[in-house]
């Protein structure tokens, strides 16, 4: 071997200078055979950015994995910066003769010969390295100054990787460190990496996958701690507001864990803060304030996604103190006319009214919504039986009502019935029709219509005879009945895939039968225990529990066919057990069914209520659904 002398100080050759060291070791400058073996490593690794001309290498924006440490120093005995010019200009002349010399024996071997396939890696590499020039000292010094500067930006940008490598084991889950990641990726000295920085990126990309992880489980941890009360469930949801702002920005792979939690820890949380709202509506006074605070409470409580799964009981309990407030409001309002009146005990005299049976007083009050202004009222003499009551029209004159206590609605007590209306032109007999009429007319009454909740029941059977949420088939296999046998060909992949997440699920179990061919192996599907309750047969399997919750919008009644009809906008709310919230579930699902029973798995887990047009006709025996 020739020995070529270098300089000795490792600093002076990491910053690319030059120091002469009379009689310092040399590098050594093997063989024709060292050469190639040299280069047609190199080459194997270095092909990709070969195939660009070398360039990277020759204008110094990354080193070619040939001159670095781990390969070259093997061969040539010292590090690379310890080259000097005309060291470079020996190596690549003498490479030059050794690619020359082996050229005839590549083109005489068979291709795919593997000595064939070393010859042409190191020919490439040896000309696309060097270039195939001749240099001397005074010409390969600029050329080895860039070479040295490619060296010593390699092994900064070596150092920076491992030193942001290091940092990467010390990061804690905070925006903070999110933020330094960024920096990490923008530091321009990592671009000597050469091809190696794309793999360090992604890297520092899995490192930032591991930090919004870790954050959204940490999230999603916390939720635990508010306590199962009103007040925890108030902080839980502004503290889930604040996380979901703050978590939007994250590319996280556990976004489902923490949507799971958070439904969770909700869903426990309004469970056992129901008794405090239902207390806290009790204590919302009687008045226009409260009941506008009671109106808006659920709105205010909850007031986005996700709700609760018993939503439909907070909205009862507003719906119960809103009628509460109403008739409360009702009686203050009629005891403030009352006190003003000379009636006494006599207010509680049963009165036939236009709607049926009612009180003296309370026909007072709703007089006296209308307008009319109480004027007097006197009772029966010693031996008469006539009660009469003055009112005085607003701007007007006044007129008296006569009534007489009969018994008006057999078996229940003697009421007050008007008998005569009379004022200063005329006075007027009246039936107990005709007083109906104008007790209605006074009052403003009008007989209600037909109220949702007689119509409730028949919805609600119309829903239970009707399986809901039911899967009918998986992909193109049927599931309406079990055991399921399917051979697992290409166009099955899909079905197989569905059926291997119900059984995940544990709701199917899976028993494979190999074949000689292993792509169309054998799979039997069986109904678990967990599963059979929901096989409703030609139905398929039907998870969904549906409650008639309220009917509103109920139309008057038409006439068609002899029969009575309605309709109405049905409210219902959607029991799914578990495992059909569970993400995979969704992706089991194919088929006409995917879009209906997704909507009721977006309903049971927002507590939401869905809403459908019905129909009802009047039977014999009731009001039933209409087909």
């Amino acid at each position: 071997m020739t020995r070529i002398l270098a300089p000795a100080s490792l600093a002076a050759m990491l910053l690319g200078t030059i120091v002469a060291t009379p009689g310092a070791a040399a590098i050594a400058l093997p063989d024709c055979e060292g050469i190639v073996a040299w280069a047609a490593k190199a080459y194997t690794v270095d092909e990709a950015v070969l195939v660009r001309g070398g360039q990277p290498f020759r204008t110094g924006a990354w080193l070619l994995s040939g001159f670095k440490d781990e390969h070259w120093l093997p061969v040539f005995g010292a590090p690379f910066p310890q080259t000097t010019p005309a060291e470079l200009a020996t190596l690549i002349a003498t490479a030059e003769a050794c690619r020359r010399e082996k050229r005839p024996e590549l083109l005489s071997l068979p291709q795919r010969h593997p000595r064939r396939n070393v010859l042409t890696a190191a020919d490439g590499y040896l000309l696309r390295a060097f270039g195939g020039r001749q240099l001397t000292a005074q010409t390969a010094a600029p050329v080895l100054a860039r070479y040295k500067a490619a060296y010593a930006a390699h092994a900064a940008a070596i150092a920076a990787r491992d030193r942001q490598l290091a940092a990467l084991q010390s990061l804690p889950p905070t925006p903070e460190s999110l933020t330094a990641l960024e920096a990490m990726k923008k530091d321009r000295a990592l671009a000597a990496l050469g091809p190696d920085l794309a793999a360090h990126m992604t890297r520092l990309d899995e490192a930032r996958l591991d930090l919004s992880d870790a954050m959204v489980l940490a999230a999603a941890g916390k939720m635990a701690d508010f306590p199962e009360s009103l007040e925890g469930l108030r902080a839980l949801i502004a503290y889930r507001a604040q996380a979901r702002q703050q978590l939007a920005r994250l590319k996280s792979r556990k976004v489902q864990d923490f949507l799971a939690a958070e439904r969770e820890r909700t869903n426990a949380l309004a469970v056992a803060a129901l008794p405090e709202f239902i207390a806290e509506l009790q204590a919302a006074p009687a008045s226009a304030e409260g009941q506008a605070t009671v109106e808006t409470a659920v709105s205010r409580l909850f007031p986005q996604q996700p709700l609760p799964r018993n939503m439909r009981d907070y909205r009862r309990a507003v719906a119960s103190r809103l009628a509460a407030i109403e008739a409360e409001m009702k009686t203050i309002a009629c005891n403030a006319t009352l006190a003003g009146t000379d009636l006494g005990a006599a207010a509680e005299t049963p009165l036939l009214g236009p709607g049926g049976e009612t009180s003296l007083g309370a026909f007072v009050c709703a007089l006296a919504g209308e307008g009319l202004a109480f004027g007097e009222y006197s009772k029966p003499g010693l031996f008469g039986s006539t009660h009469e009551l003055v009112l005085q029209i607003p701007s007007g004159p006044s007129f008296t009502l006569e009534m007489k206590l009969v018994e008006a609605i057999q078996g229940r007590p003697e009421m007050l019935v008007g008998v005569r209306r009379k004022d200063a032109l005329r006075e007027e007999e009246l039936t107990m029709q005709s007083w109906q009429n104008l007790a209605a007319g006074l009052t403003g009454y009008t007989p209600p219509a037909l109220a949702g909740a007689d119509l409730l029941p028949a919805a609600q059977d119309r829903l239970d005879s009707t399986p809901q949420g039911c899967v009918r088939s998986i992909a193109q296999q049927s599931v309406t009945a079990f055991p399921v046998l399917l051979q697992a060909g290409a166009l099955d992949r899909d079905t197989v895939r569905q059926f291997a997440l119900l059984g995940a699920l544990g709701l199917v179990g899976i028993e494979e039968k190999s074949s000689q061919n292993a792509s169309y192996r054998s799979y039997r599907y069986s109904l678990t225990e967990m599963a059979a309750p929901y096989f409703k047969g030609q139905h398929g399997l039907c998870f969904a529990e549906l409650a008639a919750e309220e009917i509103s919008q109920v139309s008057k009644p038409i006439e068609r066919g002899g029969r009575k009809l309605v309709s109405g906008i049905l409210a219902t709310s959607v029991s799914l057990p578990d495992f059909a919230l569970d993400p995979r579930f969704a992706q089991a699902i194919a088929g006409p069914q995917q879009g209906a029973l997704r909507s009721l798995i977006a309903a049971a887990q927002n507590g939401r209520l869905m809403q459908t047009k019905v129909a009802f006709v009047e039977t014999d025996e009731g009001w039933r659904a209409a087909d």
